[in-house]
């Protein structure tokens, strides 16, 4: 199998849920929005070798067959963002046997999304390395399996436990409400919604209040599973707050969109044990009169504001805190 190009590359954007979340990665459903202001870059190229690289980190194979054997073995890097490129070239050469004795340079080139916040950073870069890889070889991903496959990568390479939300949202762009239910075939019903309806909204972050997503669904998807009343029932409650949200959304109701979001963050206190910073972030955008969420499962939220002295008050208070804001009017 020939290359198709000498280089090529995939821009990926961060992602906010806005309500539903986290009930993507249990049946539910959840409306999220892309993030174009942050992006993560990957970039595939010819090489001799299989050689993966983010910042000054490196790792190198002899070829992408000597890749697979690697991972099947369980040898991947620490935990970072070589770790989400070896599986992603794991998985995309896995479905393309005459790529075994190919050699390919992939890379992070750059990424604004903050890893470990909750914004889809790992998506991203699963995301963005498939598709990559699809442009070197001439060869991509059909649009319709890219979730489903970049959640691969991390739920049954790394061991990551995930949903699709980010995947289907980072792949598609926009805004999206999406419906999880386990009994739809792909994988749930993704439905575009017009991102004007969206009233202004800032999103903020602490580098400092970076956690591991995974872990933080991994104790109540046992729960889950396990058919715990109390969990099951609330991630039905919270799955259908997404479904409430397409009224306020539809008729610009900022406010009855604003509740929807602060009972989303009351139901997961519920089942979660939540960081202590990363709900002072949400308290004080409340205290401010700004609603806020989750962004996912880190130390980033998502609120609403009224107009720019509100915005400014929200500013100096999440930047006291240590936060960078985007904001989306």
């Amino acid at each position: 199998m020939r290359y198709a190009r000498g280089v090529a590359r995939a821009r990926v954007p961060a992602r906010t849920a806005l309500v539903g979340n986290p009930s993507d990665g249990f049946g539910g459903a959840t409306i999220a929005l892309a993030l174009d202001e942050l992006i993560a870059t990957v970039v595939a190229e010819p090489a001799l070798t299989v050689q993966l690289t983010a910042g000054d980190e490196d790792h190198e194979l002899g070829s992408l067959e000597d890749l697979i054997a690697a991972a099947e073995r369980g040898e991947y890097p620490h935990p970072g963002p070589l770790r989400l490129l070896m599986a992603a070239a794991k998985r995309y050469a896995d479905a393309r046997p005459a790529l075994a004795d190919r050699g390919i340079r992939l890379a992070v080139a750059d990424s604004a999304v903050p890893p470990g916040v909750g914004l889809g950073g790992s998506s991203a870069i699963v995301i963005g390395a498939l598709r990559a890889l699809g442009g070197l070889f001439g060869d991509p991903v059909p649009a319709q399996e890219l979730p489903q496959l970049a959640l691969a990568c991390e739920v049954e390479e790394l061991g990551i436990t995930a949903g699709l939300q980010d995947r289907v949202v980072q792949s598609q762009g926009g805004l999206l409400f999406m419906d999880f239910d386990p009994e739809i075939p792909g994988g749930g019903r993704f439905e575009p919604l017009d991102p004007t309806s969206l009233p202004p909204l800032f999103v903020a972050w602490r580098a400092d209040a970076a956690t591991d997503s995974g872990a933080a669904h991994a104790a109540v998807r046992e729960r889950f599973e396990a058919g715990e009343e109390e969990v099951v029932t609330t991630i039905g409650e919270i799955a259908s707050l997404a479904r409430l949200a397409l009224t306020p959304l539809m008729t610009r109701d900022a406010t009855g969109l604003g509740v929807l979001m602060e009972r989303n963050v009351e139901l997961r206190s519920r089942i979660y044990e939540l960081d202590p910073r990363h709900l002072e972030l949400i308290e004080t955008a409340r205290e401010l009169g700004a609603p806020a969420n989750y962004t996912g499962s880190g130390g980033a939220i998502v609120g609403l504001f009224r107009d720019d002295d509100q915005l400014d008050e929200l500013r100096a208070a999440l930047e006291g805190l240590g936060c960078e804001l985007l904001v989306r009017r």
